[in-house]
């Protein structure tokens, strides 16, 4: 603070001083765990009835995985009183914290009795305490020690970081429901497994102009598949609330606005490039380490260590050495970087998760291509109807499009109070500029007891399940009744929404042949 110094030197001198202390106490925190870890495991086995202390610990570290688990977007869970989420978040993390100490303390346990190990099989042991030395020398530590780092290298150059994850596992259940389900030609599945390589189409396959044995191109919509590019460590300080970007995988290309892109037969795979498989499951990696402005260090650290991992790593689109391959060639680096939230666009590989880490609703990628009639069907869960992701998807398309998302008429879809027969959509129109604009249907799931034909297993249904039709996307199993009651209800709703368009008896309106018709007949109700 002397006359003698400068704002650099005040500005220099603090930071300093902050990081000097974080590391002391860092250091005095892993050193605590080093050295009574064992000694209070070595204790908690006496209260658990001798359960091996290595095996405490772990249990302990899933309960604390489990916890973070169990804990569903901040969309999914609106419906709770604000002061009770801030002490659920601040639960979560301190069972975060307390599982991550019992990992530190069970490795310091499984290292105190490797070297413990070491030094009675050289005969040393019993003469160190003897002399109240530490029954282990220093070469001991240093032998284990380099032993371990050859062992992470060797198995870094063999274990495919991306396959070493949840992310087969899940794909290849979505797969195998889905796109096996949806199948015409016969399949020809394993006995065993019962899966069949050919559900697993080449994403290049899907484009317009390219079908395998195909006369004619494909016809149908333009698939776009939503991924967050994750920047949790990005340099972009206003972002640091979102810490993600989009990313697309598309037939015809993959990549995003802020990276550019790559033809997406040569993206990611060398036998036509990236599969729609690991596309669908990329996009729907809902349980991820680094997830966007979801994303916090604790959790980060505690889901990365037990392998909570459905996200995916691709290569730069600009990278032309690595982009045709599916994974990094050496896995500690990715994976050390996802471990501890470093995850950024400035590096060969990128770390891709769930669209909805950025933007769940997919309305932020149709606005940048322009489209002039949108509809866009949330099926969130939004109990509460606060539409937390209509709102977030409008902001960011303002924020970096410069696009207005404006209100043609009310918002008023379910609401806290159920009245007899309220609106499944509302209309909104999309300013682009002064020259041109579009139309947005927004269409949102409610159910209203009282509504005229509603049907009645929907109803029953709806009876028998409160949060129904916003159950928890938590749950990734669903039951024949329950896939049924969803499906029953958007047909409702699309038919209420055309007023239950039916060609014989009212040949005076028609079903909509197009997405403007659709839009346009959801006007007319808006207006009435």
């Amino acid at each position: 603070m002397s006359r003698f110094s400068t704002d650099f030197d005040r500005e220099w001198w603090p930071r300093a001083g902050a990081a000097a202390t974080i590391a002391c106490i860092a250091w005095v925190a892993i050193c605590a765990l080093a050295f009574y870890g064992p000694f209070l495991l070595d204790r908690a086995v006496d209260l658990a009835a001798g359960v091996p202390a290595y095996w405490l610990a772990v249990s302990l570290t899933g309960v604390g995985a489990r916890i973070l688990l169990r804990q569903e977007t901040a969309t999914a869970r609106d419906s709770q009183p604000r002061p009770r989420l801030r002490l659920a978040d601040l639960a979560i993390d301190a069972a975060a914290a307390a599982a991550l100490a019992a990992v530190f303390a069970g490795i310091a346990w499984l290292a105190w009795h490797a070297l413990i190990d070491l030094s009675t099989r050289a005969g040393e042991a019993g003469l160190r305490a003897a002399a109240q030395e530490l029954p282990f020398a220093v070469s001991d530590v240093m032998a284990l020690a380099l032993g371990l780092g050859l062992l992470v290298v060797l198995a870094s150059l063999v274990v495919d970081v991306n396959r070493f994850s949840l992310h087969g596992m899940y794909r290849d259940r979505l797969i195998r429901t889905f796109l096996g389900a949806s199948r015409f030609e016969p399949r020809n599945p394993d006995l065993f497994i019962q899966f069949d390589r050919d559900d697993n189409p080449i994403l290049r396959w899907l484009a317009p102009d390219r079908a395998p044995a195909a006369a004619a191109p494909l016809k149908g919509p333009f698939l776009i598949v939503n991924a967050a590019l994750n920047l949790v460590s990005g340099p972009n300080l206003a972002w640091q609330e979102r810490k993600a970007a989009s990313f697309t995988l598309t037939p015809l290309a993959a990549g995003s606005p802020l990276l550019g892109y790559r033809r997406s037969v040569d993206y990611a795979g060398d036998a036509g490039g990236i599969t729609l498989g690991t596309a669908m499951a990329v996009s729907g990696a809902a349980v991820s380490p680094n997830a966007g402005s979801q994303s916090s260090p604790l959790r980060t650290f505690l889901l990365t260590l037990r392998n909570a991992r459905l996200g995916w790593w691709l290569g730069h689109p600009r990278d032309t050495p690595r982009v045709r391959r599916s994974s990094p060639g050496f896995a500690l680096y990715p994976l050390v970087s996802e471990l501890l939230g470093r995850t950024d666009e400035r590096h060969p590989w990128l770390f891709v998760s769930d669209g909805g880490h950025f933007e769940n609703l997919g309305l932020y990628e149709a606005v940048r291509r322009g489209c002039r009639d949108i509809v866009v069907v949330d099926a969130s869960c939004d109990p509460d109807r606060n539409f937390d992701d209509l709102g977030n998807a409008i902001r960011k398309i303002r924020i970096d499009l410069g696009v207005r998302v404006e209100r043609a008429g009310p918002l008023r879809i379910g609401g806290r109070e159920l009245r007899a027969n309220g609106r499944y959509c509302a209309l909104f129109d999309v300013i682009y500029d002064e020259h041109r604009s579009g139309s947005l249907l927004y269409i949102k799931a409610a159910v209203y007891p009282e509504a005229d034909n509603m049907p009645i297993d929907v109803l029953q249904y709806a009876g028998r399940s409160e949060t129904f039709p916003h159950e928890s996307t938590a749950r990734q199993f669903f039951t024949e009744s329950q896939f049924e009651s969803y499906r029953a209800l958007g047909e409702f709703e699309l038919d209420a929404i055309v007023e239950g368009v039916d060609a014989a008896n009212r040949p005076d309106l028609t079903v909509p042949a197009s997405i403007a018709e659709l839009v346009e007949i959801g006007a007319i109700r808006m207006t009435e």
